[in-house]
């Protein structure tokens, strides 16, 4: 199990290969296009039955010539944080052998697509800038630079909400490659039209998380907040931290792997509605806050080139009696990618 061998003690690998990443557009996420106004990327606010359809054309060149197990990718942001929440979006790559989008979406898709990710209730936070925001893949894809260019598939669709939103002066948000965005006259959408273009990185073998999810409020109690310090990289420790509960409170730090279809599960039906269970639960282990209502979790992750990639995700739930029937809280969650 990962997560039980992630938490072995262990020392740093020797003779580890070195991280590689590729940019596209500007390397800089600071580059600051005319109008920028903080994070865009598919954020807004959408009614139920609303759908968007975005294609992306990443040149095989940027690659170098460089077969690229893609196990994630993120994109530049400048200026502001909005936590945006989609009602499902997937995500699918191919290779493809045009070398420009053509606005009929079909006439890009020349090798079939693969699911990398589909998740519905995905709830995730772009920026604070400048920094890289990875979108949080469930599978990796084989890009290798014969087959063509890459091609990035997204949809979305509603309800669609931002959650919480701030701009920050003198943060500006990063653009890049081409990308064709559709109309919202029909599900799926052939056709699109030029749009916001992203920045994007991708990177080999390189540790990561990704923070996704809400967290959820009581009766008289405040929403429970997951923190993160330390990336998991091999013999490296990353520290998952609990906090904004009651001094002394009990908690579960609850690990899994699949968070597709069907989770998320609202805990609605057990007396805590808006409450998640964000994935399919593989280990647990429980904490106590201490007098200023923080909780601790160090995981240690041994120097085992075979858990490069690996992917475990983690979400807190707190004792909270009388903010709910059910008595619990939960907060959002990590998903963390084992990496260099």
């Amino acid at each position: 199990m990962i997560v039980r061998t992630l938490l072995l003690l262990a020392g740093l690998a020797a003779g580890a290969p070195s991280q590689t990443c590729v940019f596209t557009g500007p390397s800089d996420i600071g580059f600051d296009p005319p109008g920028s106004n903080g994070p865009g990327f598919l954020s807004g606010n959408y009614p139920a039955g609303w759908h968007q359809r975005l294609q992306y054309l990443v040149p095989a060149s940027m690659f170098a010539g460089v077969p690229h197990l893609i196990r994630d990718f993120a994109f530049g942001v400048k200026r502001g944080t909005t936590t945006q929440r989609f009602g499902r979006i997937e995500i699918r790559m191919a290779h493809t052998t045009v070398s420009n989008l053509d606005q009929v979406f079909t006439n890009n898709i020349t090798l079939p697509l693969q699911t990398v990710l589909d998740a519905t209730d995905y709830t995730i936070t772009f920026g604070v800038g400048p920094r890289w925001v990875p979108l949080g893949l469930q599978t990796p894809f084989q890009f290798l630079p014969a087959q063509g260019n890459l091609l990035i598939d997204v949809t979305v669709e509603g309800p669609s909400e931002v959650v919480h939103t701030e701009l920050y002066t003198g943060m500006l948000q990063g653009w890049g490659i081409e990308t064709k965005v559709s109309g919202v006259s029909q599900f799926p959408p052939s056709q699109g039209s030029n749009g916001t273009r992203p920045c994007l990185r991708f990177c080999l073998d390189k540790a990561g998380w990704t923070m996704l999810g809400e967290a959820c409020t009581g009766s008289g109690s405040a929403a429970p907040l997951v923190g993160v310090t330390g990336m998991p990289a091999l013999g490296s420790q990353t520290t998952l931290w609990l906090s904004n509960v009651p001094p002394g409170s009990p908690a579960l730090l609850a690990f899994g792997g699949n968070d597709g279809p069907p989770f998320p599960v609202d805990l609605g039906f057990l007396g805590a509605p808006g409450c998640r269970q964000y994935f399919q639960l593989t280990s647990s282990a429980g904490l106590l806050t201490d007098t200023f209502g923080i909780g601790t979790h160090t995981i240690t992750v041994p120097p085992n080139l075979a858990l490069i990639n690996q992917i475990t995700n983690c979400q807190f739930a707190t004792l909270a009696p009388g903010a709910n029937a059910l008595g619990l809280l939960t907060s959002r969650y990590v998903r963390l990618r084992v990496g260099l």
